[in-house]
């Protein structure tokens, strides 16, 4: 095989052209073998490259979240040597500030077994302590219905003459807790004296 090849090199006329020709032929392979390599490689890096940003982009979010943290309000108040039971406590049964006792009242007008004549019957209360809860009130007339609690004055219009029982009870707005008071006096109105007129004494004539 080798000898053939010789002797067919031997008759080329001119043997430099071919020797060009053969070494361009075999170069090309080696050149598009390089090209593959290179793009290869080119690929891996390219790859490499997306891998690493990759990782390293939650390090770095994690970093700035972890770096700019903001502690929430309850975790606030109890590094300011607060307990957390206590709070928690506070909000669920708060101590009231007032007494949860319905206010004490004493009546003033009318005293007990007076004869009023006035109308309407308006009645005077007077409250005695502080720093009690809202308080509000009911009333009812010789055991009557009672009326609908409030805070407006009691007053009486048009009451029949005789002896009057008057029932007040007061109750506390936050607990609900009640008191009665009962006050007894007389409503009619003045009696006016009669008065008797002489008639002149008629003489007959004669």
């Amino acid at each position: 095989m080798l000898n053939t090849v010789k002797n067919w090199y031997k008759k080329l006329p001119d043997r430099k052209p071919w020797i060009d020709l053969a070494t361009a032929v075999l170069t090309i392979p080696v050149l598009v073998t390089v090209i593959i390599i290179n793009i290869g490689n080119l690929k891996k890096d390219g790859n490499a490259n997306d891998t690493n940003k990759t990782s390293l982009t939650p390090t770095i979010i994690e970093k700035v979240v972890n770096q700019y943290l903001i502690p929430s309000a309850a975790e606030t108040l109890i590094s300011d040597n607060t307990d957390e039971h206590s709070l928690v406590d506070d909000r669920e049964s708060p101590t009231p500030v007032c007494n949860l006792d319905p206010a004490p009242y004493e009546i003033i007008f009318p005293k007990e077994g007076e004869n009023v004549y006035v109308d309407p019957v308006c009645i005077s209360l007077n409250k005695l302590g502080e720093n009690f809860c809202t308080t509000q009130w009911a009333y009812r007339i010789n055991n009557s219905s009672w009326s609908t609690y409030t805070n407006d004055p009691i007053c009486l219009y048009n009451m029949a003459g005789g002896a009057v029982t008057l029932d007040i009870r007061t109750k506390s707005t936050v607990s609900g807790r009640e008191k009665t008071y009962t006050r007894k006096f007389i409503y009619g109105n003045p009696v006016t004296p009669s008065q008797t007129f002489s008639s002149p004494a008629i003489t007959p004539s004669n």
